[in-house]
């Protein structure tokens, strides 16, 4: 009832229908910025997990999956893409999982 009574309240004031409309414009602009990023971030994960698989050749443990993933949030995924190729098997399975290495 009472949020009937604020609907009505705004659409009766063109100040309050202007800034609620704006609220809702910005809060759309916002939510497809916040998706297009994360879809964004899923895939560029999902493509360094593609080929971390490839060059260690098996599956990526629970461990090593959270490591990619942090990895490619702080670090450029082109540098981690780069080690991805330059190093093999157990040596880049090290250096994913050392927090220390860059």
């Amino acid at each position: 009832m009472l949020q009937d009574e604020g609907m009505e309240l705004i659409k009766l004031s063109k100040t309050l229908r202007e800034a609620f409309e704006q609220g809702i414009t910005q809060g759309i602009t916002q939510g497809e910025e916040k998706g297009v990023t994360k879809g964004i971030t899923q895939g560029v994960e999902r493509m360094l997990r593609r080929l971390f698989l490839r060059r260690l050749g098996r599956p990526l443990t629970e461990q090593e999956q959270r490591a990619l993933a942090d990895r490619a949030r702080v670090q450029d995924p082109e540098e981690v893409e780069d080690r991805a190729l330059a190093l093999e098997g157990e040596a880049l399975a090290a250096w994913l999982l050392d927090p220390n290495a860059k």
